[in-house]
């Protein structure tokens, strides 16, 4: 019995001395598996960062998106606001100047008035009737076609009511 416990023990410290001499080759193989591991988990690293940097970038993007959206809103609404007031003082300036006609007792030129008259406040108001003649050339006609486009008369080249009734104005003013 005593010779199967020496043999025994024997093959129990061979067998452990076996398992802790690991060949130098088996070693490096393992270094060298765990360097790849290594590598693999920090390019993986490296593109999750890339990945956050490039959310991080999208959600900035955003705000800045939402923040100039905002601002044009605020720039139309004062765009509005200033046509409303423009708008409130051209009406005020026709009725001034309605009243001024009726009080100086000048008489209130009419889609008959002079063509001279015509040009003049064309002139006034920033278009081209080319030269001041009292003649209704082409160019006349379309400094008036071009009035009456930015002004939403109907396009006709020709002095009605509600174009003098808007050109008017323009006689004694010039447009800054």
């Amino acid at each position: 019995m005593r010779i199967n416990k020496t043999i025994l023990l024997i093959q129990a410290v061979l067998f452990l001395a076996g398992c802790a001499t690991v060949s130098r080759k088996e070693l490096d193989e393992e270094i060298q598996d765990l360097r790849r591991q290594m590598s693999s988990l920090s390019n993986q690293a490296q593109q999750k960062d890339e990945q956050i940097a490039s959310l991080e970038r999208s959600l900035g993007d955003k705000s800045k998106e939402e923040s100039l959206q905002a601002q044009l809103k605020e720039k139309e609404r004062l765009a509005a606001s200033l046509q409303e007031a423009l708008d409130k003082e051209a009406k005020e300036r026709a009725q001034l100047a309605e009243r001024l006609d009726a009080l100086t007792g000048k008489s209130k030129p009419t889609p008959n008035s002079s063509i001279k008259q015509i040009q003049i406040a064309l002139q006034n108001a920033g278009y081209d009737p080319g030269v001041i003649d009292g003649l209704m050339g082409s160019r006349s006609r379309k400094a008036i076609r071009d009035f009456q486009k930015d002004n939403g008369l109907d396009i006709t080249g020709k002095i009605d009511k509600a174009t003098w009734e808007k050109l008017r104005i323009y006689l004694h003013r010039k447009v800054k």
